[in-house]
């Protein structure tokens, strides 16, 4: 009969001193480790410049995905976001220069599946989810309008939801 596995029992003592943090066991493990956590602080490095320099929302929907000898990659969500930053480009190519990296290349990746961000309170001000607010909008909207097919479809939205009385 064979033996696979034996179970080392070790002691409280030992268990408690010895513990180190995954991070810490990386930056001092062998030299590939080293070198992938020491990649990742620069990226996230210069995804924290990047994102100080473009406005609020569109920068937690912008991700660096690699940066090497000036060309710097960047992933959106949406073609908007692509387009807006492309428009962007030179202003922000020459400041993150300034920042201390210097960019030759920029590249825009458009991934649709690319998660939104994480904080909804971006776009909590600029949103109402109350429906008492969406009928007012949409009753305050057919009183502007004149007599047509819009009107009448929109009186007939609001009828259906009880909102107003034919």
């Amino acid at each position: 009969m064979s033996i696979f596995f034996k179970s080392a029992r070790v002691s409280d003592k030992r268990k408690k001193n010895d513990f180190i943090k995954p991070l810490e066991g990386m930056a001092q493990g062998v030299k590939e480790q080293r070198a992938v956590l020491e990649m990742a602080h620069y990226y996230q490095q210069v995804q924290s410049h990047l994102q100080q320099l473009i406005d609020a929302p569109m920068n937690a929907h912008c991700y660096v995905t690699s940066y090497q000898e000036g060309q710097l990659q960047l992933a959106v969500p949406s073609a908007a976001f692509a387009a807006k930053l492309r428009q962007m480009a030179p202003s922000l190519a020459q400041a993150m220069s300034n920042r201390g990296y210097p960019i030759s290349t920029l590249k825009i990746k458009v991934i649709a599946g690319l998660s939104r961000s994480s904080t909804p309170e971006v776009h909590q001000a600029t949103r109402t989810n109350s429906p008492a607010a969406a009928h007012a909008a949409l009753q305050k909207l057919y009183e502007e309008l004149d007599p047509g097919p819009l009107s009448d479809a929109i009186k007939t939205i609001l009828v259906k939801r009880g909102v107003e009385k034919t």
